[in-house]
């Protein structure tokens, strides 16, 4: 699996559990407009990390385990409760704690980071590492 197919796996992973519960962003996707508020939104990134060869030999034949973040902000209106923030939280955090998809295995748990208030927008950050192979 390369970066690219990787990244792609992560997002279609994504959309098809978060089945539409707000818009999203994907980095590196052009044409998103960030949503007036009261519509909550989210943003998926990957961001790979460190490799390491787990495997000698010619070329075509080399395995490397490739580990990457999953960076899910979540967006809601600071105008409501933070409730509705945790509900989507909530929600990012299952479609990656203890899973295993396309060959990418997510490692321990998933954290989550709450931000400061940024204008309108309450925030929180669901980050998951996960690794996966590439041969080479």
């Amino acid at each position: 699996m390369t970066h690219a197919e990787a990244r792609e796996a992560v997002y279609g992973r994504f959309t098809e559990q978060w089945d539409g519960a707000t818009p999203v962003a994907y980095d590196g996707s052009p044409g998103f407009t960030e949503p007036n508020p009261p519509t909550a939104w989210a943003r998926v990134s990957v961001r790979h990390l460190e490799s390491s060869q787990d495997t000698l030999g010619a070329a075509t034949a080399r395995q490397f385990r490739r580990q990457m973040s999953i960076i899910v902000q979540v967006f809601s209106p600071a105008v409501s409760s933070i409730a509705p923030l945790d509900t989507l939280v909530t929600a990012a955090r299952a479609i990656w704690e203890g899973q295993t998809f396309n060959g990418i295995s997510i490692l321990g748990g998933v954290q989550t980071f709450e931000a400061p208030q940024d204008g309108v927008w309450l925030q929180t950050n669901v980050e998951a590492l996960a690794d996966y192979y590439e041969v080479i």
